[in-house]
């Protein structure tokens, strides 16, 4: 962090946390995921399984088991700290 130049990853992490929608919106779940993912990006871990569960908390109550499934999924990956990377 030379010279205090900006971090386009972090300040992206840090303007998406600022704008969180309300408690319901219809694709809440989804946005969530992408939160997870940043946070996980950042190496905020803890962050990433706590907003991880809860997406999967929404989709449960929701009925979306196949949408909750995947969140397991990626709970278990950031437990083991490592975040979602595309495969190139």
């Amino acid at each position: 962090l030379e010279g205090g130049a900006p971090i386009p990853d972090l300040d992206a992490l840090a303007e998406a946390e600022r704008t969180q929608p309300p408690t319901y919106v219809p694709n809440r779940n989804m946005m969530l995921l992408s939160m997870a993912a940043a946070y996980a990006e950042a190496g905020r871990f803890d962050d990433a399984v706590r907003t991880a569960e809860k997406a999967r908390a929404i989709a449960r109550a929701k009925g979306l088991r196949e949408f909750a499934g995947k969140m397991e999924a990626r709970i278990e990956q950031f437990k083991k700290r490592r975040p979602v990377r595309s495969k190139e």
